[in-house]
């Protein structure tokens, strides 16, 4: 059960992400792009002394992370991952909004959104977005 949220922003579109698996908000580290990493990110940087994935959330959810200021350090079941954010708004209580789903329009695969002060956060399942990546 998600408890808390954090609303975000990339390439001018809003998310929720949950709480629970933010470890730190940084200022964007350096990024140094591999030429043989996985399909789905675009390079990896250094925190807590381990070396961490960038995410290519911008490229997964057909938006733009160019010159993403944050970078949020998230822990998933395959490790720490790093989410660029342009923005992170705020950290809100779930239970000041209300977690909803609706269909996306493929197969059965439905969208879980945060519905919060009459807007509608996507929220993002970093686990299920790792799981689809091709290997």
């Amino acid at each position: 059960m998600i408890s808390k949220v954090a609303l975000l922003s990339l390439g001018g579109r809003s998310y929720a992400l949950s709480l629970e698996g933010v470890l730190h908000i940084l200022l964007t580290p350096h990024v140094w792009p591999l030429v043989r990493i996985r399909p789905g990110f675009c390079g990896v940087f250094f925190f807590g002394g381990e070396v961490v994935p960038l995410l290519d959330l911008g490229g997964l959810l057909g938006t733009s992370q160019e010159n993403a200021p944050f970078t949020i350090a998230y822990s998933t079941g395959q490790g720490v991952v790093g989410l660029p954010a342009d923005l992170v708004q705020k950290i809100v209580d779930c239970g000041s909004g209300a977690l909803t789903e609706e269909e996306t329009g493929v197969a059965g695969i439905m969208q879980e959104n945060f519905s919060y002060c009459g807007h509608e956060f996507p929220l993002l399942a970093v686990d299920e977005l790792l799981q689809s990546l091709p290997r």
